[in-house]
C-alpha cells in the first residue's frame, strides 16, 4: 500500500500560509478527491487481487478496468456505483514525497509542475466536512485563520492653505505701506498623513490700489497624495499718497488793509478718500501792507489710509486803503446787438467779458444781428458769451427744431470766436416738459454740442428758483460745463412778488455746490422788475448792488454778469438811464467811485440816442 500522507506536515504548512477561505475551499476539494482515490484504489485491489506498485499521472488504480482496450474495461457511465476518475484525481501519492523511493523531482520532469507551498495542504483538518476536521477554537495550539490581519486608515482630505497679511489693514480697511502676503499649509481631517511637499509662497504688494489680490505660488501635498487648493487673498487696499489740500482765497487775492478776508480750504484724495474734516474756513491776516503767505500746517486733513496732508501755503497781497477805486475783475456786462457803439466805453472801464443776449432761433432778424455784431466786438478785444434759446413754450413737439438750431448755432460760434456757448435760458418757467425731462434733454444736447464747439465752455442758465437750482444740483450737470443762473435781490410781476431780502444768498450758495469753475451768475441786479421798484434813491440802489457784489465775491464765485448796460423804455435796469446819464451804481458800486475814465460824466441834461433799440422783457423769477 502506498506511503501514508503525512497529515501533520500538511497541517503545519497550511497554518504557516494562513490563507483565507477561498484557498481552503480549493484545498477541501483536493482533499475529497484524494480520499476518493484511496477508497477506489483499495476497492479495486481487493476485487482484482492486482496491486500496482506506483500510481502516476495518467495511470489509474485499475490498469485494465479503466482501459477501453481491456477485457475488464468498465464504462463508468454504465456503473451507478463508479464515478470516472479524472485527470485531476489521478495522482502519484508518493512521487511528491522526497522520502519516497518513487519521488520525482518536478524540476527534472518536463511534464510535471512542482507542488509549491501554496499547494501543500492539510486535506482534512481545515475541511469542516472531514472526519479529521479540528475546530481551531478547541485546539489550544491553534490560532484561528482570519480574513483581516489589522485596520488600515485612509487619508482622503486635502491639506488647507491659509493666507495672511502683514501689516493688517486699519479699521477702515486700508494700509499706507507695502503689504506682505504670506501663505502656510496644514494637514487637516480625522486621518492626517502629514505634509510631504510644501512649496507655497506669497509676495510683497508694493503698488497702490484698491481691491488688489494675491494667489499663492507653489503646491502643498500630503503623504497620501492629496493636493491643496490654491488660495487667493483679496481686498488688499494700499494708499501711500497724502491727501491734497487746496486753499482758496476770495476774489483776486489782493485785499485792502484791515479788510476782513476768509479763506476756504478743501481736501481731496483720489484713492482711499478723505476722512472728516474735508474742508474748512480760516481768517487771514490783513493787518499790514505787503505780500503775505497763509499756511495750513501738515496734518490738516487725513485720508482713510492714515496719510496726513502736507503743509500748504498761499500767497496774497495787502494794499493800502487809498482813494483809487478798483473794479472787481470778475464783473461782466450784459449787452444786445444795438449797443455796439457802447462797447468801447465798457472795455475802457474794465468790462472785457460781454454777454450777448441769446438768440431766439425763430427770430431770424435778431439772430442775423447777433452774427453781424459779435465778430466786431471780438475784434475790439472783448470776449463774448452767446447762445441759442427760444421764447416759445418748450415742448416735446418743438424740441427737435430747437436742438437743430442749437447745433447750427454752436457751429457758427466755433467758427467765429465765441468763447462760451449757451444752450438755453430759464426754460423751467415756460415749458410743458417735466424738470427731469428737461435736464435729461439738455445733458444729451450738451454732449452733441461738445463735438462741435471746442473754443470754451458750454453753459445753461437755469431758472432763479431755489427748487430748480436744487434739482440741478441733485441731477448733476453731465456734459454741461457750467450750470449758471440769473440772481436778483427781489422784484414783482403781474402774478405776485418776491421780497427784497437775503434769500438770493441761498441761491448763490446752492450754485456754488458745482464749484467756482462750473457756475457763475449770467445776470444779477437788485430788482428783476425795475430798479425804482426797489428804491427811487440811486444811493440806496448803489448800496444794494455793493452788498450783492460783496456776497458774490465772498462765496468764492469768480464771475457775475451785470444786467444790463442801459435802460429801455420802462425797463429800468441799466447803468445808463433813458436820458443818457449814469446811475450812481455805476461809479459807486460797479466801478467803485472815481474810476470812470471819461473826461466828464454825462448829466441828466444830456440825452443819449439809442439806435436800433430792442424791447427788454421784465425778469421772471417764478
Amino acid at each position: 500500500m502506498p506511503s501514508q500522507l503525512k497529515l501533520k506536515e500538511f497541517k503545519s504548512l497550511s497554518d504557516d500560509r494562513g490563507n483565507g477561505g477561498k484557498k481552503m475551499k480549493v484545498l477541501g476539494k483536493i482533499t475529497l478527491t484524494l480520499g476518493l482515490i484511496i477508497i477506489v484504489f483499495l476497492f479495486l485491489t481487493s476485487c482484482s487481487g492486482v496491486i500496482t506498485p506506483e500510481i502516476s499521472m495518467g495511470n489509474t488504480g485499475n490498469p485494465s478496468s479503466n482501459n477501453p482496450n481491456s477485457n475488464n474495461y468498465q464504462d463508468p457511465s454504465t456503473d451507478p456505483v463508479e464515478e470516472p476518475i479524472t485527470e485531476e484525481q489521478t495522482i502519484n501519492p508518493s512521487s511528491n514525497d522526497p522520502n519516497s523511493n518513487n519521488y520525482q523531482d518536478p524540476s527534472t520532469d518536463p511534464d510535471e509542475e512542482p507542488i509549491t507551498e501554496e499547494q501543500t495542504i492539510n486535506p482534512s483538518s481545515n475541511d469542516p466536512n472531514s472526519n479529521n476536521y479540528q475546530d481551531p477554537s478547541t485546539d489550544p495550539d491553534e490560532e484561528p485563520i482570519t480574513e483581516e490581519s489589522g485596520t488600515v486608515e485612509v487619508d482622503t482630505t486635502k491639506p488647507v492653505i491659509t493666507g495672511s497679511l502683514n501689516p493688517l489693514p486699519n479699521s477702515l480697511g486700508w494700509n499706507n505701506t507695502d503689504v506682505t502676503v504670506s501663505f502656510s499649509c496644514a494637514d487637516i481631517g480625522s486621518v492626517q498623513s502629514g505634509i510631504e511637499t510644501n512649496t507655497v509662497a506669497g509676495k510683497i504688494v508694493t503698488t497702490e490700489g484698491k481691491n488688489q489680490s494675491v494667489t499663492n505660488t507653489g503646491t502643498c501635498i500630503d503623504a497620501a497624495g492629496n493636493v491643496a487648493d490654491s488660495v487667493t487673498v483679496s481686498n488688499i487696499n494700499i494708499d501711500k499718497t497724502p491727501p491734497k489740500v487746496t486753499i482758496t482765497l476770495p476774489g483776486t487775492s489782493e485785499y485792502v488793509l484791515n479788510q476782513p478776508v476768509t479763506a476756504t480750504w478743501s481736501a481731496t484724495d483720489a484713492l482711499s478718500g478723505v476722512v472728516s474734516p474735508a474742508s474748512g474756513t480760516v481768517s487771514i491776516d490783513t493787518s499790514s501792507v505787503g505780500t503775505k503767505t497763509f499756511t495750513l500746517p501738515a496734518g490738516t486733513a487725513k485720508d482713510k489710509a492714515g496719510n496726513s496732508s502736507l503743509k500748504v501755503t498761499k500767497s496774497y497781497t495787502i494794499i493800502a486803503n487809498t482813494e483809487e477805486p478798483v473794479m472787481w475783475t470778475g464783473l461782466g456786462m450784459h449787452i444786445y446787438p444795438s449797443w455796439l457803439s457802447y462797447v468801447d466805453t465798457m472795455i475802457a472801464n474794465g468790462f472785457t467779458e460781454l454777454a450777448m443776449g441769446s438768440a431766439d432761433y425763430e427770430n431770424a432778424g435778431y439772430l442775423a444781428d447777433c452774427k453781424t455784431v459779435i465778430p466786431q466786438i471780438i475784434a475790439k478785444g472783448a470776449t463774448v458769451t452767446w447762445g441759442i434759446t427760444t421764447t416759445a413754450t418748450l415742448t416735446a413737439a418743438n424740441w427737435g427744431a430747437f436742438r437743430t438750431a442749437v447745433l447750427a448755432g454752436a457751429e457758427w460760434a466755433q467758427n467765429n470766436g465765441v468763447f462760451e456757448f449757451k444752450i438755453g435760458n430759464e426754460f423751467e418757467f415756460n415749458m410743458t416738459l417735466t424738470q427731469s425731462q428737461l435736464i435729461a434733454n439738455l445733458k444729451a444736447l450738451a454732449t452733441e454740442v461738445k463735438a462741435i464747439f471746442t473754443n470754451g465752455n458750454i453753459s445753461y442758465s437755469c431758472g432763479q428758483n431755489q427748487n430748480i437750482i436744487d434739482a440741478w444740483v441733485s441731477a448733476g450737470r453731465g456734459d454741461i460745463d457750467i450750470i449758471a443762473s440769473n440772481v436778483y435781490k427781489g422784484g414783482s410781476w403781474d402774478g405776485g412778488s418776491d421780497p427784497y431780502d437775503l434769500s438770493y444768498q441761498n441761491r448763490i450758495d446752492a450754485l456754488m455746490t458745482f464749484g467756482s469753475e462750473h457756475t457763475y451768475l449770467t445776470e444779477f441786479n437788485v430788482s428783476y422788475s425795475n430798479l425804482e421798484d426797489y428804491s427811487e434813491d440811486e444811493a440806496v440802489q448803489a448800496a444794494a448792488v455793493t452788498e450783492m457784489i460783496n456776497y458774490i465775491k465772498a462765496s468764492g464765485m469768480t464771475r457775475a454778469i451785470w444786467y444790463a448796460w442801459k435802460d429801455d423804455g420802462d425797463a429800468h435796469f441799466g447803468v445808463v438811464k433813458n436820458d443818457g446819464t449814469y446811475r450812481l451804481l455805476w461809479s459807486q458800486a460797479l466801478l467803485n467811485s472815481e474810476s470812470v475814465k471819461f473826461a466828464t460824466v454825462p448829466t441828466k441834461t444830456t440825452t443819449a440816442s439809442l439806435p436800433g433799440t430792442i424791447a427788454l422783457l421784465p425778469r421772471i423769477t417764478k
